[in-house]
């Protein structure tokens, strides 16, 4: 049959996780080594990379070997089950950057007496994290969305070869 074309952009966006995920690494050690989140952040950045990682490259071997698989990698029940718990794990560090933004805000509000460029890099630093970690989230999500999907379509598939053969 042949593969589908979702995988491939499934495949992108695996690859686009892998981009933000670096991305995110950046901002969170530079400011304060990671602090802001508790190093939640570089965990989640960590079994991002290897699932990532890992489906990237049993997706490629999948498609070198001859033969249609009976379920692509993307689509298989324990990539899709970790997809969405890193998915949910990503929105720890993202309720903490959220939180130390607001306290920020507020000290700012509230008079806080120090360096305006300081607070700047400070705020612009949390809050590219913040969008990375959005980013992040959303790019998951869309991974999940996509894989479950493709494993609808796939199972239709096998139905439908099975039905075939009967009749």
């Amino acid at each position: 049959m042949g593969e589908s074309p979702r995988i491939g952009s499934v495949i992108g966006l695996y690859y686009l996780s892998i981009v933000m995920a670096v991305l995110t690494l950046v901002f969170s050690m530079v400011s304060f080594l990671g602090f802001t989140t508790l190093w939640t952040s570089p965990v989640a950045i960590f079994f991002t990379l290897i699932q990532a990682i890992v489906v990237v490259v049993k997706q490629k071997k999948q498609r070198q070997l001859s033969g249609d698989p009976d379920m692509p990698t993307i689509a298989a029940a324990p990539g899709l089950a970790t997809c969405f718990l890193i998915t949910l794990f990503w929105l720890v560090p993202l309720a903490f950057n959220a939180a130390h933004l607001a306290r920020g805000i507020i000290a700012t509000k509230d008079g806080f007496e120090g360096s305006k460029l300081q607070v700047g890099v400070v705020f612009g630093l949390v809050g590219g994290e913040l969008g990375t970690i959005v980013i992040q989230i959303l790019t998951l999500l869309t991974i999940f969305g996509k894989g479950i999907a493709e494993r609808r379509e796939n199972q239709r598939r096998v139905v439908n070869e099975k039905r075939a053969q009967q009749a």
